[in-house]
């Protein structure tokens, strides 16, 4: 679902490619539009090397796509998400794409970041792969998202902070809540309808936090939440973000395709990837520009249905360097404003990782920036696949009737 029109940054194309994949870090491969190598760096051959390669050619003249597993029945999950961001440069579906995958040994645990680029060939499009060690990034991430167990005075200080924080939530839900409801003084239907919306904002900060908090501390978990209905969730989100956008001089619509399927994923991870992309968008895209949520469903290379959630803006871009860099931990572009942490696009990244979703953004200066992310079949439930739960009291009801 295109909502702006593909954002291409302006590339040049060198005399010798060689050169120029010798001064990127990582091993990078070079490919042609059918995804065959045609070059490597001293960064891939030495890689090769020490995990035992015994050829002279490292894998020069060789299909990409078929290393990766796709002449084989059953790929593994990372070759097949290899397979995928490498089709989607090809084609032409995302200016990038990337994902993390363990790739450990025997003495250690380590993580890769596998990334994609287009690359302008003589016979048509090519695609830059480069794979970069981001162990120490996974590691950290595995504390934040994984909850590792804590003790003492950590813990303590911690448990503090998550107090300190919600009380003053906590006051200001109940102060809204006693304006809304007239019981301090009367109020206009305006100003009720922006205190609705600072109740529902603090609610779900809380939430956010109540969750964090869970897997930080390694408490039991909750039931399996009910599957997602992925359209009320982002038109609540769109909802609540509508008057920060506002503020800002932009403007959020939705674009959701009729019949969507749900996600078996639980919903303050949906609420925290939306967010924070439009909160993304309302700190950078610029004043006047339009953020559009989106979702359609996809037919998914294996046989399953996918579903793509898309926040896009026609705002002012980034570089083609700008975007390679965005979603690094602590990373904030050259241009942006504000006080924000850098971490918004990196949380997103993260869980996407963590709900097996795949990653890709497009962006060229003057022509907006998109962010979308495909959950594949092992998230997704077609709607004929789902079954009543004790959310839907009607539904069981309708059933036992037509049993009778």
């Amino acid at each position: 679902m295109n909502i702006f029109p593909s954002a291409r940054a302006p590339v040049s194309v060198p005399e010798s490619a060689s050169t120029v994949i010798e001064a990127l870090p990582g091993q990078v491969a070079l490919l042609d539009a059918n995804g065959t190598v045609t070059a490597v760096n001293e960064g891939w051959r030495r890689f090769a090397r020490a995990n035992g390669y015994q050829g002279e050619d490292y894998g020069v003249g060789a299909s990409y796509l078929a290393g990766c597993g796709g002449d084989r029945e059953d790929p593994s999950p990372f070759a097949r998400e290899a397979m995928r961001a490498i089709g989607d440069v090809l084609s032409g579906a995302a200016h990038c794409a990337s994902f993390d995958y363990p790739c450990h040994t025997p003495e250690r645990k380590q993580w890769f970041r596998m990334f994609v680029s287009p690359w302008p060939g003589a016979k048509g499009r090519g695609a830059l792969v480069m794979h970069f060690d981001v162990t120490e990034e996974c590691v950290r991430r595995e504390v934040l998202l994984c909850g590792l167990r804590l003790e003492g005075a950590v813990k303590k200080r911690i448990a503090g902070v998550i107090h300190d924080v919600k009380s003053p939530l906590n006051a200001i839900a109940g102060m809204s809540e006693l304006m809304r409801r007239d019981l301090a003084g009367p109020t206009t239907e305006k100003q009720r309808e922006y205190l609705s919306q600072m109740l529902n904002a603090c609610e779900h900060a809380c939430t956010l936090i109540d969750s964090e908090a869970g897997r930080l501390f390694d408490e039991p978990s909750e039931p399996p939440p009910p599957l997602l209905d992925v359209a009320a969730v982002l038109s609540g989100l769109a909802e609540r973000l509508d008057p920060e956008a506002a503020t800002a001089g932009l403007r959020i619509e939705t674009v959701l395709a009729p019949k969507l399927p749900k996600l078996a994923i639980p919903a303050t991870a949906l609420s925290r990837i939306v967010d924070n992309l439009v909160i993304n968008a309302i700190r950078h895209a610029g004043s006047g520009a339009r953020v559009v949520i989106s979702a359609e469903a996809l037919a998914g290379r294996g046989g399953g249905g996918e579903l793509a959630i898309t926040v896009a803006d026609d705002g002012v871009g980034v570089t083609e360097d700008e975007l390679r860099e965005l979603g690094l931990y602590r990373h904030r572009g050259r241009q942006a404003g504000g006080s924000g942490a850098g971490l918004g696009l990196a949380v997103v990244r993260d869980l996407a990782n963590l709900y097996g979703a795949r990653f890709a953004a497009a962006s060229a200066p003057g022509e907006g920036f998109s962010v979308t992310l495909t959950f594949g079949a092992e998230a997704v439930v077609p709607p004929d696949e789902e079954t009543p739960n004790e959310e839907n009291p009607d539904e069981e009801a309708a059933l036992a009737d037509d049993a009778d």
